[in-house]
């Protein structure tokens, strides 16, 4: 089966807190529940988020492209 952990899964765009849906900012606010929720990536290589920003600034990575 498919692993589904460390997603958020919502019917509400809303409540993912991200910046600018209308303008396409996909970057995750402060109050984001995606914020120290998302899975160790350390292991694939991937220093950067999608707007290049290191991938780790919490305690944890967070869920999705971009690292709040």
């Amino acid at each position: 089966g498919a692993d589904i952990q460390n997603n958020l899964n919502t019917r509400d765009i809303n409540s993912v807190k991200f910046a600018d849906v209308l303008q396409s900012n996909y970057r995750v606010t402060s109050s984001s529940p995606a914020i120290n929720k998302g899975k160790d990536v350390r292991t694939f290589a991937i220093p950067n988020d999608y707007y290049l920003q290191p991938r780790l600034k919490g305690t944890s990575f967070d869920i999705g492209a971009s690292e709040y």
